[in-house]
């Protein structure tokens, strides 16, 4: 199952990419759904990227993202996130971010995530699953715009992480 999504961002493509590839393990600062994350060590996959991945915490608990592409002249990076806390029937999750410049003040930023699952569950659990996936990516790329155009996190994440806060004390 392929989803795609992409939005216009008010900002030149090197800023939206340095959030995008070499800020890749400051995600929490900026993703809603992302609460904590840290580059992986260890020597990368892929010859082209500066860092091997990183780990995410999220709602459904640790995921790890290993690098497979990184082109920095293309602002494109691809990588692949594993998490036990996934369903058993998901065999394989790929994102994509492809970042290109309409102007000197504005970015098409491009998402691509391609989910691969295991029959029957393909079938059955394909509507339920675009939906879930779709909304995160729908709600990670606006929160992507809005810190690319302000410096700030998106309100909604101010809100996740008072949330966070208040159930942790």
């Amino acid at each position: 199952m392929e989803i795609r999504a992409q939005k216009l961002v008010e900002s030149d493509v090197s800023k939206v990419w340095s959030i995008i590839g070499p800020g890749f393990a400051d995600a929490h600062h900026w993703a809603t759904s992302i609460t904590h994350s840290e580059l992986k060590t260890g020597s990368a996959r892929c010859e082209a990227a500066p860092f091997s991945g990183r780990i995410c915490q999220t709602s459904i608990g640790a995921v790890d993202e290993n690098v497979l592409s990184y082109d920095a002249v293309n602002h494109i990076i691809e990588y692949e996130a594993f998490s036990s806390a996934m369903p058993g029937f998901v065999k394989r999750l790929v994102a994509k971010w492809a970042l290109f410049s309409i102007d000197d003040q504005r970015t098409r930023v491009e998402m691509n995530l391609n989910v691969e699952m295991s029959f029957p569950f393909n079938i059955l659990m394909r509507p339920m699953m675009w939906i879930q996936m779709r909304g995160i990516m729908k709600q990670t790329l606006i929160d992507l715009k809005y810190f690319a155009e302000t410096g700030r996190a998106h309100p909604s994440k101010i809100k996740a992480q008072r949330n966070i806060s208040q159930t942790a004390s």
